[in-house]
């Protein structure tokens, strides 16, 4: 089941954020939250990334910001598509908010699009 809240949408509106892969089609979904106390059930989240300017020293900055989330396992930003995905460890939550903070830390901007399974 996926849900995401109208917080959420308005939050990652504001702030613009990005993520995306796969995982284990044998484990069980992850719960996420989107910062507003609302979940997500999922093993990957993709974010939308915008303000990068280059592949060489940027989309490793917004993958690093993102990698150190508490609950991420892998995080791989591609530069071209201007998307990361955000591999959640087993039984670990997402926070969105979070995300888009770090990212913004980092002097980018990002949105929070989906779970790769497209729900």
């Amino acid at each position: 089941m996926r849900r995401f809240s109208l917080l959420a949408v308005t939050v990652a509106a504001a702030l613009m954020l990005g993520c995306s892969g796969g995982g284990d089609p044998t484990s069980q979904p992850a719960p996420a939250t989107t910062g507003g106390g609302e979940t997500v059930d999922t093993t990957a989240v993709v974010l939308e990334v915008s303000g990068m300017s280059c592949a060489h020293n940027c989309a490793p900055r917004a993958e690093r910001a993102l990698a150190s989330l508490p609950g991420v396992a892998n995080a791989k930003v591609d530069f071209t598509s201007k998307t990361a995905t955000c591999e959640l460890e087993e039984g670990a939550e997402f926070d969105a908010v979070a995300a888009m903070e770090a990212l913004t830390a980092e002097g980018f901007e990002g949105k929070l699009v989906s779970d790769p399974s497209g729900g």
